[in-house]
């Protein structure tokens, strides 16, 4: 503030010094967007907060950081176990006045499991100390080609040291899909077309119970459940096409499947401060149980063949984990340090039967029992450091330790694997000026398969072509590193470099007869070089808008002979997002946003152009208490890219699905009590077990 002299007749009744934060900042390992009180965030809800965040991509309702696979959402530091609806439900219950600031890490530290290529947004809230009650409810209702709805609840209520917090949702519908694909054969074109009406009648709940020991010490339970409901109607038919491009039969099939999925998982939580500087422990326990019960009935016909099965499985999943976290701030570095012991068991019954003269026979050869088990055992330490009021640095060290055990009692046969592996992380951050901060970052990862592609259950899409898990998959690992700029709060760039090793995704394989199987492999190598653009301003007193640019180059080679050898190629995303104040009272906005996505190479695969345009506007009413939304996604319906692949680069697969992205969303969200306070939020020891769940 420079010099302040006063004169000896000055009298002065107080002095007031205001001073707001940048809206975004950099630090070690975190770009931090400090949420300020806006018009154009008025009334603004968490997720709604998200779309304004730099480098935060939400596609139908999806949310990531821009270069990563997926994404791991903490609130005040502490990892939720919400995903997909329950996390956006939670999202929409709490408002922009809620949040402190929002901070992305692309390279999570140490401290955080070196599970999946993913980044992580971690939504500070704003602390207040006097009791409160608040709560919200929203109704949504979506009309497309199938109508679906929702209804959400939300309360929060603290007394002296006693902390409540429960939400449930409840969410029913259906949603069209449509695939097709070609395959050329040497001598034949199969041409696949699939209509599938996809139910959901889904409840889900969250209540959480805290409580203050004392000033130092809290202690705290949560408890997460659910049960979702799949049901699914298909009828499909492939047309065979010899090479004088005339029709040779077709296959006319129908499937109904029945998926019926059960989940609740509990956490105990227990922190407290060791001493009057920063030292702190943190205990966290959690048991997790997944079933899973499913059943598809399949028909399938050509002229010459029919065949019918009822296909039925049953999947159980426990985990049991636990984490301990040590906070030891010193006079020359702050450390961090912790352990986490998880283990997971996976039961699975697989039953084929085989529809003969109406009556199932059974079928041991596609039957099976499988159990897989999985241990993990980890350690980190971590320490940052200001070296200076320009220099800031962070650097971390875990190491993983993974048993696994698959056991197929049908087939006798057991497969095991033992591994330990070292995922070092570093940071730096320069601050040249006010204007100008730079940072650099480096973190490896390991991406696990999801439990569900290990179980070896099969589907039949029709007599020639089924879907089916791989217990013998292996996980991937992948390099990052990040350096990274930004210039005041208009531009914030990042060139990244990724390696991924062992990659793994699901592919066709085509035996003898035309028979296709599809199922997970590891079967790739690829490296991605790439710049991430994000431009922000304000450029009137009613128009804000955001604008995201992604280019990247990638090359990718196969590690397997049933693919095509070698693809790469550049591409580039462009995104803008649009909020406009419609009247002088500021409580009526409208909203545009539009992405376009250039043809890709994706991995192995090449991809058309796709995009998707959403309009919207809302209105705040009864002095912000009410909020009517209404919206319209992907109106032009161009949200629906084409892939083409290559079968031992000589059978080229060309396949396109559209999931009825074309939908009108109507919400009304009405919030009420005098929202001053949240309580503590849990950290699951088991979020990354919970996650490859599906």
């Amino acid at each position: 503030m420079g010099t302040i002299t006063l004169k000896p007749d000055n009298k002065l009744s107080e002095i007031i010094i205001v001073g707001r934060k940048k809206i975004i900042e950099r630090q070690a390992g975190k770009l931090i967007f400090n949420i300020r009180n806006t018009s154009f965030l008025k009334g603004s809800d968490g997720f709604e907060v998200l779309k304004r965040t730099p480098r935060i991509n939400i596609r139908n309702d999806q949310i990531s950081i821009i270069g990563k696979d997926k994404l791991r959402i903490l609130i005040n530091g502490r990892i939720t176990t919400l995903s997909g609806a329950e996390l956006k439900a939670y999202l929409q219950s709490i408002t922009a006045d809620d949040i402190a600031k929002i901070e992305v890490m692309a390279n999570p530290s140490a401290k955080y499991a070196a599970e999946g290529n993913t980044g992580m947004i971690n939504i500070v809230l704003k602390k207040h100390h006097a009791g409160y009650y608040s709560g919200s409810i929203r109704t949504i209702y979506k009309p497309a080609t199938y109508n679906a709805g929702e209804v959400t609840g939300s309360f929060n209520y603290k007394k002296n040291k006693w902390v409540f917090s429960g939400s449930i949702n409840r969410a029913k519908g259906a949603r069209e899909v449509l695939e097709n694909s070609t395959i050329n054969y040497p001598s034949q074109n199969w041409v696949y077309e699939n209509n599938e009406k996809r139910e959901f009648n889904n409840i889900s709940g969250r209540f959480t119970l805290d409580y203050e020991l004392s000033n130092q010490t809290a202690i705290g339970i949560q408890y997460n459940s659910g049960i979702f409901k799949y049901p699914s109607f298909s009828n499909s038919n492939t047309k065979t096409y010899n090479t004088q491009n005339s029709l040779d039969s077709i296959i006319v099939s129908y499937n109904n499947a029945y998926d019926q999925k059960f989940s609740h998982a509990i956490n105990t939580h227990f922190q407290t401060a060791l001493d009057t500087i920063g030292k702190k422990l943190s205990i966290d326990l959690d048991y997790y149980k997944f079933d899973k019960k499913e059943e598809e009935l399949f028909q399938s016909s050509t002229p010459h063949l029919y065949q019918s099965k009822d296909n039925q499985g049953a999947n159980s999943i426990n985990n049991l984990s636990g984490r301990l976290d040590l906070e030891l701030p010193l006079k020359f570095l702050n450390l961090e340090t912790g352990i986490k012991i998880s283990t997971t068991n996976n039961n699975s019954t697989i039953k084929n039967y085989d529809i003969i003269n109406n009556a199932p026979v059974f079928n041991s050869n596609q039957s099976n029992e499988f159990e897989y088990t999985e241990n993990n055992q980890a350690v980190y330490v971590s320490a940052d450091k200001t070296i200076n009021d320009k220099w800031q640095a962070k650097t971390g060290l875990r190491l993983e330790m993974t048993q696994t055990k698959a056991y197929s009692k049908t087939l006798n046969e057991t497969t095991q694997n033992a591994y330990t592996k070292l995922f070092p992380s570093f940071y730096v951050s320069y601050t040249a000026n006010e204007n100008n901060i730079f940072s650099l970052a480096y973190g490896k990862r390991i991406k696990r398969p999801y439990f569900f592609q290990l179980n070896p259950f099969r589907y039949n899409s029709d007599i020639y072509t089924y879907t089916e898990g791989n217990p013998l998959l292996k996980p991937s690992f992948i390099d990052n590193i990040e350096l990274s700029h930004s210039y005041k709060d208009l531009l914030q760039t990042t060139i990244y470099y990724k390696s991924v090793k062992n990659g793994f995704n699901q592919i066709s394989i085509l035996h003898p007869n035309h028979v296709q199987q599809i199922i997970p492999k590891n079967y790739y190598n690829s490296s991605e070089f790439g710049l991430t653009e994000n431009i922000s301003f304000n450029t009137t007193k009613f128009w804000e808008t955001s604008n995201d640019i992604y280019l990247y180059y990638l090359q990718a080679k196969a590690t397997i002979p049933e693919v095509k050898a070698e693809n790469k190629g550049i591409t580039a995303y462009l995104e803008t997002d649009n909020i406009f104040i419609l009247n002088t009272q500021k409580t009526i906005f409208a909203k545009i946003n539009y992405w376009y996505q250039f043809p890709e190479a994706s991995d192995l695969d090449n991809a058309s152009a796709y995009s998707q345009l959403d309009v919207g506007v809302k209105a705040l009413l009864l002095e912000n208490k009410l909020i009517l939304n209404l919206s319209l996604t992907d109106l032009l319906k161009t949200n629906r890219p084409t892939y083409v692949s290559y079968y031992r680069n000589q059978i080229k697969t060309t396949f396109s699905n559209y999931y009825d992205n074309r939908r009108l969303h109507i919400s009304l969200t009405y919030r009420f009590g005098n929202r001053q306070i949240k309580g503590k939020k849990h950290q699951e020891s088991n979020r990354e077990e919970k996650n490859r769940i599906k």
